[in-house]
């Protein structure tokens, strides 16, 4: 329905639809709407019905990398992204002639990722519900902050009038407050959408070989930590039943009971996810060649649904220890072929005539007195995985274990090289599965054999 035509710099006598529309930066769609308008830049047919879109992406990134000292780098990191989509009617609706235009549909849609921070509460104690109880009684306090001023519900002690206990403003500020840690009255007056992105981190070091007491013994010694959390808020859209002429509306039931005040956004769900990997990590190898390894790992995922008022709290923590060596000049005898002794010459013959001497021994040992093999490999890894998920309903309050189960696993392999052509590893793999529910069973898996890798040149 935009009237006037492109000419040069996209414009109509440079002027319409105006230096800031065609550079990006006009100002928001309904002023800049409402300006056309007075223009009669904008069609007022009846038969004019295609909605008016707009987008706005925000993307922050930012990243810097430290080293305080030798050897030892800090890498720092936030980011955020932010998306808007907005869609609307901006036509006569009373089609009189009056050129009467107003916005009508109006719809924004987006979603909104930042970097996080929650690891204060993530080695808590859960046994006990503490922090899904924390939860529970922030409400109260959250409702006080939002309601100030305002009567008590009759029915819902503790709770102010627009804000009870499922509200959804509640419910998000309640949430953030308990799994963080932080004041519950201050997580009421911060903007969901306008949280800034807090710091993640990686920290490595490796110079620990540098030292007196580890340079004569290791090889490499690498020390690794890391801390990445997101909260992520996967789809927004725009509560239709909300005014932003009289926010403060109640939802009623078909008794005009008095529920809540409407939300201006509706919000399926909120997901706060973050893991240390590793929350402690060593790689080290010694002048021997044999190297081990040990890794720590923990992680947790948040999901808030706010349409059926449940918490989905899944934790998994994983501890992997390796080990590996390669000892040198191994020798099998019954895998390793017979060395081929030289002829005696014959009796008055000279040396050089008693035929070609044959060794696969050392070459520096012409008499094949010395016993010499190949490399045999050892590698062993043991790791020990627990995850579970458990669902928490906020009316009820019940807890249910909805899947998850703990994992042992056992893999020691050796592997020797016969010759270039002909390689053997014999294996054992150990498998044993405790789920948390009743829908799956205790598994034990375990295998093991021989493989002959043949190489053709």
């Amino acid at each position: 329905g935009f009237k006037p035509q492109a000419g040069l710099f996209g414009q109509q006598n440079l002027t319409a639809p105006g230096w800031g529309y065609v550079t990006g930066w006009q100002q928001p769609t309904d002023e800049w709407l409402d300006v056309a308008a007075r223009n009669r830049y904008i069609s007022d047919d009846l038969y004019q019905t295609r909605p008016v879109l707009s987008g706005y992406t925000q993307n922050a990134d930012a990243r810097l990398t430290l080293e305080p000292f030798t050897d030892f780098q800090i890498t720092v990191e936030a980011n955020r992204v932010f998306t808007k989509n907005h869609t609307q009617e901006f036509r006569d609706t009373l089609q009189d002639n009056n050129y009467n235009l107003v916005h009508t549909s109006v719809n924004d849609a987006g979603s909104f990722t930042t970097s996080f921070f929650a690891a204060n509460t993530i080695f808590k104690a859960t046994d006990d519900n503490t922090l899904f109880a924390t939860f529970m009684s922030n409400r109260a306090v959250v409702s006080q902050t939002l309601g100030a001023g305002a009567p008590d519900y009759p029915d819902k002690p503790g709770f102010k009038e627009g804000y009870g206990p499922l509200n959804r403003d509640v419910l998000v500020a309640s949430f953030l407050s308990a799994y963080t840690g932080s004041d519950p009255a201050q997580a009421a007056k911060t903007n969901l959408f306008k949280i800034l992105p807090q710091l993640n981190w990686r920290l490595n070091y490796n110079g620990l070989t540098k030292l007196g007491i580890f340079r004569d013994v290791f090889q490499s010694l690498n020390l690794t930590h890391g801390y990445k959390s997101t909260l992520t808020v996967n789809q927004y859209t725009t509560n239709g039943d909300f005014s932003t002429r009289n926010p403060k509306q109640f939802v009623k039931d078909n008794q005009d009971q008095l529920y809540d005040y409407y939300p201006e956004y509706r919000i399926p769900a909120i997901v706060i996810n973050e893991q240390f990997s590793p929350l402690f990590g060593l790689d080290a190898q010694l002048k021997s060649g044999m190297r081990f390894g040990v890794n720590y790992k923990k992680s947790r995922n948040l999901a808030l649904t706010l349409g059926d008022t449940r918490l989905s709290e899944s934790k998994t923590t994983e501890i992997t220890v390796s080990f590996g060596h390669t000892m040198k000049n191994v020798h099998i005898p019954f895998l390793m072929p017979k060395q081929i002794k030289p002829k005696k010459p014959k009796k008055g013959a000279k040396p050089e005539e008693g035929g070609i001497k044959i060794n696969l021994g050392d070459p520096t040992d012409p008499q094949g007195k010395k016993k010499v093999g190949n490399d045999l490999k050892l590698d062993f890894s043991l790791s020990w995985n627990d995850r579970i998920t458990q669902n928490r309903e906020l009316g009820q309050g019940s807890v249910i274990p909805s899947s998850g189960s703990k994992a042992l696993r056992l893999s020691p392999s050796a592997s020797y090289t016969l010759n270039s052509n002909l390689d053997l590893r014999l294996f054992f793999d150990y498998n044993k599965t405790i789920p948390y529910t009743t829908a799956a069973f205790n598994n034990v898996d375990a295998r093991g054999g021989v493989t002959v890798t043949f190489k053709l040149k």
